[in-house]
C-alpha cells in the first residue's frame, strides 16, 4: 500500500504510468462537476494543481475555449501523459503544463480566474502555506475548487470527512471567503469538495 501511496503522490516509472491510468478513471466527470461548482467562463484563465494524466486540463480547456489553461505537477511521467492528451491545445497555445510544486507556483500574482485540484490536496507538503500560494495567483474574486474522489477502500468516509473539515478550515485561514464544503458517500466512493472565493 505504501508503494502505491507514493506512486499516486509522485508517479515514477512503470508503476507511475499505471498509477496515472488508474487516476484517470472517472476523473473527467468529477472535473466537470467540480468546475461546474465554481463556474468556468469561456474566457477564463484556469490553473490545475496536480494535473496527473491531464484529464482535468482537457475538461478545463473545453470549458474555457477562448481562455488559457495552465497546470503544474511534480511528476515527469504525468507531464508526458498530460502532454500527449492535450497536444493540440498546447500547440494552439491554449494549454501550458509545467513541472512545479504548489508551494512555489511559477506564475505572477492575480494570474488566474479559477484554480482547482483533484485528488492532489492530500499530497500538498504544507497545506496552510500552499493555500496562501494558490490565493496569490488568483485574481480578486477568483474561485477555488478542491476535490477528492476515491474508492472507499482507499479513503473511508470517516477519513474523507476529516480531510474535508481540515481543508475547509485551512482555506478559511488562508483568507478565502464564501467557503463551502460538500461530502458524500455513494457507490463505494468517498467524495469531498471545498469551494471558495478570493
Amino acid at each position: 500500500m505504501r508503494v502505491w501511496k507514493e506512486q499516486f503522490g509522485r508517479p515514477r516509472g512503470v508503476l507511475g504510468w499505471l498509477a496515472g491510468k488508474l487516476m484517470g478513471r472517472g476523473k473527467g466527470a468529477f472535473a466537470r462537476e467540480l468546475l461546474g461548482a465554481v463556474g468556468v467562463e469561456p474566457d477564463d484563465r484556469v490553473l490545475e494543481i496536480g494535473f496527473g494524466p491531464g484529464i482535468g486540463i482537457e475538461v478545463a480547456a473545453s470549458l474555457a475555449p477562448r481562455g488559457r489553461v495552465a497546470g503544474v505537477d511534480l511528476s515527469e511521467v504525468m507531464l508526458r501523459m498530460a502532454t500527449r492528451r492535450n497536444r493540440e491545445a498546447m500547440r494552439e497555445g491554449r494549454v501550458e503544463l509545467a513541472l512545479a510544486s504548489v508551494s512555489a507556483l511559477p506564475f505572477s500574482d492575480d494570474a488566474f480566474d479559477v484554480a482547482f485540484a483533484i485528488n492532489s490536496v492530500q499530497f500538498w507538503p504544507a497545506l496552510a502555506t500552499d493555500l496562501k500560494e494558490v490565493r496569490r495567483v488568483l485574481r480578486p474574486g477568483g474561485r477555488l475548487a478542491i476535490g477528492v474522489q476515491l474508492p472507499s477502500w482507499i479513503l473511508p468516509a470517516t477519513e474523507a470527512e476529516a480531510m474535508g473539515r481540515e481543508v475547509e478550515r485551512r482555506v478559511r485561514e488562508a483568507g478565502f471567503r464564501d467557503v463551502a464544503r460538500v461530502q458524500r458517500e455513494a457507490r463505494r466512493t468517498s467524495t469531498m469538495r471545498v469551494t471558495a472565493t478570493k
